[in-house]
């Protein structure tokens, strides 16, 4: 059984390793929580220790955790194996409190394998199974929507622009940071200003919101 070293260790090297623009904060914080929940959060009560469905779902996810980290660790061969018992893990489980997770993981699994293309769908499915005011909620959209935009779809800009519209979304910074990074990255420097300069005034102790003052100092 993995130590949460091990764990953490593993998702240092997927995030340091991955270059798609989806990726860098999005999926370190999804990874974080997801982790947090397999090895705590989850696991905790007298209700789920004696759900049977529960349990069974926690020995599921237990080795697709297993299997992901033997593969962000160096065994990319395992990816399509990632992805199918994750899959198969979400249709066993699909009415238990961990289905999301499996759809998390099998999500890794597709973007390792550079299958993009069947990511939002997923995330939709996994979306379904949140309530909008679980914390992971936004941070799914949100990587739904930069995953769009690696697609070239119009969806991602437009969802992207509503995240970081919406007064209700507690991670709100992330938006506008994005936002305003795809059109800095198109050289629309002033439409990036925008969604930046709204980061820096509203979120200050965001480290996002450090991350950009430099870059609006340049164009000032």
């Amino acid at each position: 059984m993995a130590t949460m070293q091990d764990i953490l260790d593993a998702m240092r090297s997927d995030i340091k390793n991955s270059s798609f623009f989806a990726n860098r904060y999005v999926q370190m914080v999804m990874l974080a929580i997801l982790l947090a929940v397999v090895s705590g959060g989850m696991y905790v009560g007298y209700t789920f220790y004696n759900s049977y469905r529960n349990q069974q779902a926690q020995q599921e996810l237990s080795v697709c955790i297993e299997e992901y980290l033997r593969a962000v660790s160096g065994a990319g061969e395992l990816w399509p194996t990632v992805e199918m018992n994750c899959q198969l893990g979400y249709e066993h489980n699909s009415s238990s409190d961990l289905a999301p997770y499996f759809v998390s993981l099998q999500v890794q699994a597709l973007l390792h394998q550079n299958k993009q293309e069947d990511v939002p769908a997923l995330l939709d499915t996994m979306m379904r199974k949140l309530s909008s005011s679980s914390p992971l909620y936004h941070l799914y959209k949100t990587q739904k929507a930069l995953i769009e935009l690696d697609l070239g779809t119009e969806n991602g800009l437009v969802s992207l622009q509503a995240l970081a519209e919406d007064q209700k979304n507690t991670n709100r910074d992330i938006a506008l940071y994005y936002l305003g990074l795809y059109y800095w990255s198109h050289d629309q420097v002033e439409q990036a200003q925008k969604p930046w300069k709204e980061l820096v005034e509203q979120f200050a102790a965001s480290p996002w919101s450090q991350s950009v003052a430099i870059k609006l100092q340049q164009v000032a």
